[in-house]
């Protein structure tokens, strides 16, 4: 049985939303109030934080509005706090911080938070019937015994446990040993040819700033390609919160793996207690050959060895990549909350088929990446075959004298991942433009160049030049090493008629450098009459793929 302090005459639970909730936030007493409860409450995250959450609400004003479920003491000490949000066109409750809060849960003292969130929900069903709650992910500490009386209150929940991986962080010379050992060591002498390695420790927002630009690329390329979504692309906020965050003492471990004066790789994530988690990780697809994500890792784990850190969290989900860094494993909780039976089994279907299914193949669910590399891989090659009879393709025994290039027209960007992060008009579905990223992401990874060309923030252009090894599965090959020219993105009804010849053009001279005296083949469409006469010009000759 939960004894409930809430039913004394000096204890009281209440909601407070809006502008009352705004005022709240900008009290220094409540501000006090709510640091000794986070401090006090032993499954407390940074998330759970009175410098994240109101952060979080400063910066996302315009698309939520505060709503805190409060338990008062006679007193007037804060003895729970479960902080919530509504959504501006009043349909969701979140957590606050919605997907930027990685741990998600209510603050308490051990002895009273069961009666405080049977409470807290109790009364929530009283204002918003009908609603549902998802909490993802709850710490491993929380008391649960609640959730049995919770439908005596009216209130259903589901409780899914997820296993979260912890990397423990060790003496620095067992990290120094990992990073002797021959593939590491191999791939650091590599980078080291290029430019200067670094690791590098940000804690000013002027430091972190001038690389937001890359680090939102990174991410929105790679998990655009992999898993569908676009981080910073979808939420304009997300830049400035993360940098808002890095404005707070102690809140926010960030760090960088430098090639010259470049991110390579980067980590930003929240401190709690004795631990960092994992946040934002991303690396650059021009030098993952190198594996900087990996090197990243083995790096923050030195530096939070250093720091007196005891693990590196590195957060329940599926990627197939925390396991193998992990050095033991907890749990962490799902929880799903309704006030409404109806509305509970709808939540529970939307969010929870993903997660069973996950748990159902085990093995095949966490090499998702892997499988949708391989099914990309796939429909490149069969794309590269099927479309070899609508291409024509001109061949030259090396790169050969053009004239310089006049001044051009219009501008065309190498290897610019801003660009083709752009909307593109040709696409009408979202998956059809993540299948194009999962292609370029493969090529720019495997060291393919590329060129693009927008206007008015839309992408008109993208083409490649890639080496043999580079290059799609499909091309014609040489009889020695060849490099190959072609085009994956065109608007040509919005194209100026000269961009494509002086896309070319400039590909041609930029080929000088590195393609001399070995094959070139440049893959045409059909209907490109003015880059065929622009070749032939200059004594390139078609060839006949039958024949190569």
């Amino acid at each position: 049985m939960i004894n409930s302090d809430l039913d004394r005459p000096d204890h009281c639970i209440r909601i407070v939303r809006g502008q009352e909730a705004a005022n709240l936030l900008r009290d220094s007493c409540f501000q006090e109030e709510w640091d000794a409860l986070a401090d006090a409450c032993p499954w407390a995250t940074a998330c759970q934080s009175y410098n994240y959450i109101s952060t979080w609400f400063e910066i996302y004003s315009n698309c939520f509005e505060p709503l805190f479920v409060l338990h008062e003491t006679g007193e007037g000490r804060l003895a729970g706090l479960l902080a919530l949000a509504i959504s501006s066109d009043g349909k969701s409750l979140v957590h606050a911080g919605a997907c930027q809060a990685e741990y998600q849960v209510w603050l308490a003292r051990p002895s009273s938070s069961d009666t405080f969130i049977l409470g807290a929900l109790s009364i929530l069903r009283e204002q918003f019937p009908g609603k549902y709650i998802r909490l993802q992910y709850v710490p491993d500490r929380t008391p649960m015994s609640w959730i049995s009386h919770a439908r005596t209150r009216g209130v259903s929940t589901k409780r899914t446990v997820v296993k979260r991986p912890l990397l423990e962080t060790v003496t620095e010379s067992q990290i120094n040993a990992s990073l002797r050992k021959k593939s590491n060591r191999s791939r650091i002498n590599r980078l080291k040819k290029i430019a200067e390695l670094k690791f590098t420790r940000i804690s000013k927002r002027q430091d972190l700033e001038p690389f937001i630009g890359s680090i939102a690329d990174f991410c929105d390329l790679r998990q655009g390609a992999i898993n569908r979504t676009f981080p910073f692309r979808d939420d304009p906020h997300k830049k400035e919160f993360w940098l808002g965050l890095l404005e707070k003492t102690g809140l926010i471990h960030a760090s960088a793996l430098m090639l010259g004066d470049a991110p390579i790789a980067v980590h930003i994530g929240p401190i709690s207690r004795s631990s960092v988690s994992l946040g934002i990780i991303c690396h650059s697809p021009f030098f993952s050959e190198h594996s900087p994500g990996k090197l990243l890792i083995l790096y923050l784990a030195k530096q939070l060895a250093q720091e007196n850190f005891s693990y590196f969290d590195l957060t329940a989900g599926g990627d197939e990549y925390k396991s193998r860094f992990a050095s033991r494993f907890d749990e962490a909780s799902i929880l799903e909350i309704s006030f409404d039976g109806f509305d509970y089994y709808l939540g529970v279907m939307r969010h929870g088929l993903l997660g069973s299914a996950k748990h159902m193949l085990g093995p095949v669910a966490t090499s998702r990446a892997k499988a949708l590399r391989r099914r990309f891989s796939l429909s490149a090659n069969l794309f590269h075959l099927a479309s070899s009879k609508k291409k024509i393709i001109y061949h030259s025994r090396d790169t050969p004298p053009l004239p310089p290039i006049s001044v051009p027209t219009v501008s065309l960007r190498v290897n610019c991942l801003s660009d083709l992060l752009l909307p593109k008009v040709r696409y009408s579905r979202r998956e059809m433009e993540c299948e194009f990223l999962a292609e370029a992401l493969r090529l720019l990874e495997a060291g393919a160049r590329m060129y693009t060309y927008a206007n008015r923030g839309i992408l008109l252009h993208c083409s490649w030049v890639a080496s043999d090894r580079s290059a799609p599965p499909g091309m014609m090959r040489g009889r020695g090493q060849a490099w190959h020219f072609w085009e994956t993105y065109n608007v040509t009804e919005a194209l100026a008629p000269n961009v494509r010849v002086l896309s070319l053009s400039q590909r041609l001279h930029d080929a000088k450098q590195f393609a001399s005296s070995q094959d070139v083949f440049v893959h045409l469409e059909r209907r490109d009459d003015g880059a065929a006469r622009f070749l032939e010009q200059y004594g390139f000759i078609h060839v006949d793929r039958a024949n190569g």
